[in-house]
């Protein structure tokens, strides 16, 4: 699939407009205007990521001969663009009935029609009546019941609808494959790890700037070197699926959405590496409880092993550094 960068564009700017809509809408006893538009605007971009990353899996359930799949593809890209439009949307969402939820689906959804591999069967959906109010009982079904949901959490519950309806209907598509879906976000995971520290090498500054830089060259260029783990994993998603699911534009739309979650779950640079630390760690996790179902090769499973033990030492520099902030 590839990006379709007006689309995208559309989907940031209207999670700027509703980040300082919320901002004014918030008391002034809460905090300064522009540092509520900021957080809100960043939380806005994390789940414009979660759109993102949802479009490779929407487009393999849009190719599926049921006409459950396209339903739920429509939902998995929607549900994610509803929290983009903030609070006061959701809310106002789930007060229409079902007709008003229709056209409030459509008028917004005309952000996403542009989006190659998903756009034009995301109209055609919408178009439909009947699967439209499909749809919508969908999204608003998922809005009850996860009120208050981070962009990680978002991301999951995304990926285990699409893998639970792909192993009802016996689905055998390598884009909603369990294992292959958690490696390659375990990989994109890990350039966008590189990315932060990279950058946070570069931006070091203060009166921390040495301790600082020299902290986050050891993270992305230590022994091993993420570079080298990137390499490892590839070379063995490769050699596992063919290096045809490998797809650039797609994997840095991953990594992005993986940054952006950590980013919007911290203050600094320090925080932003836990989480995604630990989001790389559960993913880990995840993609070796699939072994007892054969997933995973015992080569695989030694990689996964050791990369979760040499992320660990990261997670010990960084919670070093931060303590020393709190001393």
């Amino acid at each position: 699939m590839k990006r379709d960068d007006g689309a995208l564009l559309a989907i940031a700017l209207t999670a700027a407009g509703a980040a300082v809509g919320a901002a004014f809408a918030r008391k002034r006893s809460q905090g300064s205007l522009s540092r509520s538009a900021t957080k809100d605007w960043m939380m806005g971009n994390a789940f414009a990521a979660s759109v993102v990353s949802a479009m490779p899996r929407a487009a393999a359930l849009f190719a599926m001969p049921a006409p459950g799949g396209r339903v739920l593809a429509a939902a998995s890209i929607l549900i994610p663009l509803m929290y983009v439009l903030g609070r006061r949307k959701v809310d106002r969402f789930l007060s229409l009935d079902r007709d008003g939820q229709v056209r409030m689906l459509r008028r917004h959804a005309v952000l996403l029609f542009g989006v190659p591999g998903v756009g034009g069967s995301l109209s055609l959906i919408l178009k439909d009546d009947g699967r439209a109010r499909q749809v919508c009982a969908k999204v608003e079904d998922f809005l009850r019941d996860n009120q208050e949901v981070s962009p990680e959490d978002l991301e999951r519950s995304l990926t285990a609808m699409a893998e639970q309806y792909a192993a009802l209907k016996g689905v055998g598509s390598r884009s909603v494959s369990p294992d292959l879906n958690r490696l390659l976000r375990l990989l994109a995971s890990l350039h966008g790890l590189r990315w932060l520290y990279h950058a946070s090498h570069w931006k070091a500054a203060g009166p921390s700037f040495y301790g600082d830089h020299q902290l986050f060259e050891r993270l992305y260029k230590g022994d091993p070197s993420i570079d080298s783990q990137i390499d490892a994993l590839a070379e063995k998603i490769s050699e596992r699926f063919g290096a045809s699911v490998i797809d650039p534009v797609q994997l840095q739309q991953m990594a992005a959405s993986a940054l952006s979650r950590a980013m919007a779950s911290g203050s600094t640079a320090v925080e932003h590496g836990i989480v995604l630390e630990w989001s790389i760690q559960r993913l880990i996790e995840e993609i070796l409880n699939l072994k007892s179902e054969g997933a995973i090769s015992m080569g695989l499973e030694d990689f996964l092993m050791g990369l979760a033990s040499e992320r660990e030492t990261a997670v010990y520099l960084l919670r070093q550094r931060g303590s020393a902030d709190a001393s």
